[in-house]
């Protein structure tokens, strides 16, 4: 349009110097300065209307095709959403066949340069705008192919002497938009060197005897070709092909990779998620209920509509104000440990020393509880996030004195004593006695002290008591001693609120 429009503008400006001859030079002068005037707001105007367009810009060639478009061609294209994301682009609509066409710089049959190891030779793939042959944004081919039914690449390999695959050796490969690097060009066989051919009755050439899964890895001295369409929609577009092995003139490769085309419209259940709601046409940020699936009840989310992408569209649970933010609760994933399980709602972190990344407390870190197996206790307000260390209140133990009774029995052996006597001292004289009227002299009487033989005895005492336990001692059971005490109790993950 803007081509057109300058066309005209030339053309007038040629007829106005055609007949500049008749017009004085003030009057020419001033039909200059009109026909400036009318080319600046022209030009003006068409700007405005490109940028109008872009605001009813829809984002893929199937959604076109809902208008009733037939002719296939170059239309622009914002598989991101209007308004929001990376620039438009022009893709190739083709209406026949229903396809979406992202175009590239290499889509002509391009010489693979000789060179000796494996992928030594390197192309890298740039998707561009089908008129400014500009870059277009990889987050923009994402959402395209996360809007459509399915995608494809197709890859063609023409080759004399130049496998792709020789003895275990990979020579060519493809890099997808993750980085990964695949060795298959036809269906989505990650991992799997093969080519079309290998799914053909007939066969690859040379498969029967040399087990080969493309027709250039049969290494025979003629020209040969492969192909395939590659469907990975996780893995595509094809960023960058490797090739190698190549190290005689005789040796010949090239190879031609397809446009990325994408087809219809991929079916999404509207109000599952934010994502769903963008994939079906909603781009306004805010607040939506949604019902994931298997849920049982619908949530209030604020949906962020600004990514570039659909399968990472911010999707904030609206909380309630009665759990305020720094509520610590107890929290387990699942109900039994052969249960699946669940992701903790959004607002909410473990309480396992982690770094706050979202609300007021953003840059700091979370209560470590879960690691250390700490209770909680109440306390007030100066000695909240007070940590206290494990311990046993001081005590004493009194002893008030007991005692024993004892049974015991002694044994001595025979013994003497002394005593004192009186004897006649001689037989000479008399000693009166009391009856019978006979005395004796007295002064014939002796006294004396006569001892017996003396001995002593030994005396021994013993005493016996039962033996008695006082029924002190450490836990009999092993299943309920350790290292620590606790009552009853199951492991939980403390949780806690962060906006």
């Amino acid at each position: 349009f803007k081509m057109k429009v300058k066309y005209a503008l030339l053309l007038l400006t040629s007829l106005v110097f055609c007949s500049a001859h008749l017009l004085d030079d003030k009057g020419l002068g001033e039909l200059v300065r009109e026909m400036r005037e009318i080319k600046d707001e022209l030009e003006d105007r068409v700007s405005k209307l490109e940028e109008m367009a872009k605001i009813g810009t829809l984002r893929s060639c199937a959604e076109y095709s809902h208008y009733g478009l037939k002719t296939s061609g170059l239309y622009v294209v914002d598989p991101d959403g209007g308004l929001i994301g990376q620039e438009p682009f022009q893709v190739y609509c083709n209406f026949t066949t229903g396809s979406t066409e992202i175009m590239h710089n290499t889509e002509n049959m391009t010489d693979v340069e000789h060179c000796h190891d494996p992928g030594c030779y390197q192309k890298d793939i740039s998707y561009i705008d089908g008129q400014t042959q500009q870059p277009i944004a990889l987050s923009q081919i994402e959402s395209l192919i996360e809007l459509s039914e399915y995608c494809e690449q197709n890859f063609n390999y023409d080759c004399t002497l130049a496998p792709l695959s020789d003895s275990g050796v990979d020579y060519a490969y493809w890099e997808d938009r993750h980085g990964q690097q695949n060795v298959y060009f036809t269906g989505s066989n990650y991992g799997y060197h093969v080519c079309d051919c290998h799914y053909d009755p007939e066969g690859c050439i040379e498969e029967p005897t040399k087990h080969n899964t493309c027709n250039c890895d049969a290494s025979i001295p003629a020209p040969m070709s492969d192909s395939g369409t590659i469907t990975n929609n996780t893995a595509l577009p094809v960023m960058k092909l490797y090739f190698g092995g190549l190290n005689y003139g005789i040796q010949y490769g090239a190879y031609l990779l397809g446009r990325l085309k994408c087809y219809g419209e991929k079916q999404v259940d509207i109000g599952t998620s934010c994502s769903a709601l963008k994939k079906k046409g909603i781009f306004k940020s805010g607040y939506y209920n949604i019902k994931p699936s298997g849920e049982l009840r619908p949530s209030l989310v604020f949906c962020d509509m600004t990514s570039d992408t659909y399968t990472d569209v911010p999707q904030i649970e609206e909380l309630s104000d009665v759990s305020p933010i720094g509520t610590i609760l107890a929290w387990v994933p699942k109900p039994q440990v052969s249960s699946n399980s669940v992701d903790l709602p959004n607002g909410w972190m473990l309480c396992d020393g982690s770094h706050i990344t979202q609300g007021p407390w953003s840059g700091g870190r979370t209560p470590d509880l879960n690691s250390i197996g700490a209770f909680l206790r109440g306390g007030i307000e100066n000695h909240v996030l007070e940590m206290e260390s494990d311990q046993i209140e001081d005590h004493s133990h009194t002893d008030s004195g007991h005692s024993h009774s004892c049974s015991a029995s002694s044994s001595a052996s025979s013994h003497h004593h002394t005593y004192s006597r009186t004897d006649w001292g001689s037989a000479d004289g008399d000693m009166c006695g009391t009856s019978g009227g006979h005395c004796s002299d007295p002064d014939t009487i002796v006294h004396g002290t006569v001892s017996t033989g003396s001995s002593h005895s030994s005396i021994s005492t013993t005493c016996h008591t039962s033996s008695h336990s006082s029924g002190i001692g450490k836990v009999t059971s092993a299943s309920k001693r350790g290292s620590e005490t606790r009552p009853l109790n199951m492991k939980v993950m403390y949780v806690i609120r962060i906006i």
